[in-house]
């Protein structure tokens, strides 16, 4: 069995400065206690950089039972709730993007602070790219991004819906379903990809074109299944786990988690010399 290995997103031997550009796209079940742990990640890190919350959603009543926010939220945007909340406790300064992201061009404002950071000498930008989003159109949006890009850090959150009860459906099926997920991070670097982003590990998840955005879902099926609050602390975790070796250290141990949380269980595929090998073939 091969060992584990590190897989480096900052080289060991820059003496560069390093600021984070990080874009977190969707706030609301996953996403919103993944802005949890990760401003407070900042300080604890003393990371340097910024972050961009992305999200169209509005505070409804619905939203409560599982997601990170409040009765008095209710009819507020989700990033302006939780940029002022989470910016407020850990003193930072967090940019928002208020709208659905629809457009090639609107991803790409996601990560419009590089060039003042890349103005200075001696200073290394890595950006990493968050999606916590619940339907494939955006999906397939970010992971075009991802692929454009020369350099980037990419990690995806994906959960299984709740299935309705119907006569295909029991209810123990129903019961049953709603736990499992996946986490993937692909990273490219120098225009190369060194780990293959969610759309290449699973090729179902992105969809197809007849899929719809968030602004698109109104009069017609709903985009997809009510995810369990169980469910979205387990996404969390594993994110976290990510990005707690990537901003601490400049390393990844892993490419890809699946996991399910009625059952707790976890199963990771981790970074090898023969795993690299066989995908960067």
């Amino acid at each position: 069995m091969s060992k584990t290995i590190e897989l480096r997103v900052i080289p060991s031997s820059t003496q560069a400065r390093i600021i984070w550009d990080i874009a977190l796209v969707g706030v609301g079940g996953t996403g919103g206690y993944i802005l949890q742990s990760l401003t407070r990640m900042f300080k604890a890190f003393d990371t340097e950089g910024c972050l961009t919350l992305a999200d169209g959603d509005v505070v409804e009543e619905h939203n409560l039972r599982r997601q990170n926010f409040i009765q008095a939220d209710v009819g507020k945007k989700k990033v302006d709730v939780l940029a002022r909340r989470y910016g407020n406790v850990y003193d930072m300064d967090i940019r928002k993007i208020g709208n659905y992201l629809e457009t090639m061009d609107a991803v790409k404002q996601l990560f419009t602070m590089k060039s003042d950071f890349n103005s200075y000498p001696g200073v290394q930008v890595i950006k990493v790219l968050i999606g916590a989003v619940d339907n494939n159109a955006t999906r397939r949006l970010l992971h075009d991004h991802f692929m454009d890009s020369p350099s980037l850090i990419y990690i995806d959150a994906g959960n299984d819906g709740v299935l309705p009860i119907s006569e295909e459906i029991s209810e123990e099926d129903e019961r049953e379903s709603g736990y499992s997920g996946q986490v993937v991070l692909g990273v490219r670097h120098n225009s190369r990809t060194i780990l293959e982003p969610v759309g290449g590990v699973y090729s179902d998840v992105l969809g197809n074109a007849t899929d719809f955005f968030p602004s698109q879902a109104c009069g017609r099926a709903v985009v997809n299944y009510p995810q369990r609050m169980q469910t979205n602390l387990m996404a969390t975790t594993v994110v976290l786990g990510y990005l707690n070796t990537i901003l601490s250290e400049g390393v990844a141990v892993s490419h890809y988690t699946n996991f399910n949380a009625r059952n707790q269980v976890v199963r990771t595929e981790y970074i090898t010399s023969d795993y690299l090998k066989g995908i960067q073939k």
